[in-house]
């Protein structure tokens, strides 16, 4: 039974040892690493994380592919204050993938208009040709026709 914990606690204790080995250059103290300012850290994965959500999500706004990439960028280098590097190396989209972006606005526009009401005067009369079973379903149709045609309008 001790011999089992022993074992146990020497196996943890070899991982340890390794993920050490592994990860040592990011454990220095944030002074060592060189970061003098505390703000400048941004702590664990979740409080950037929290940041994009918070303005890519809260603020109900609709994103592009591309929009969303281009936001989430000025957001990451104005947190790791790279805002200016980033702005001077920055390459200009495609003139296709504007000129894409900007077809699609316009046709989600024109899906979304309601079309202009029309005035029209509709069907009349319908008839279907004479001698046609009456127990035969095209008969039968043909006299529900006939109903809707006599039947006086109320409107």
């Amino acid at each position: 039974m001790i011999e089992e914990k022993e074992a146990e606690t020497l196996e943890q204790l070899r991982l340890l040892h390794h993920y050490l080995q592994r990860n040592w250059p990011y454990l220095k103290p944030r002074k060592a690493r060189g970061i003098v300012d505390p703000k400048a850290c941004i702590g664990t994965i979740e409080s950037t994380h929290r940041k994009m959500t918070y303005r890519m999500k809260r603020q109900g706004r609709l994103w592009t592919k591309t929009g969303a990439q281009a936001m989430i960028r000025v957001i990451d280098s104005l947190r790791n204050q790279e805002f200016e590097g980033w702005l001077n190396q920055y390459e200009a989209l495609p003139n296709d993938v504007v000129a894409q972006e900007k077809r699609w606005k316009a046709m989600k526009r024109w899906v979304q208009k309601k079309p202009n009401f029309q005035t029209h005067e509709g069907a009349l009369k319908g008839q279907i040709g004479e001698g046609k079973a009456k127990s035969a379903p095209l008969g039968q149709f043909a006299k529900g026709l006939e109903q809707l045609i006599t039947t006086p309008n109320y409107i």
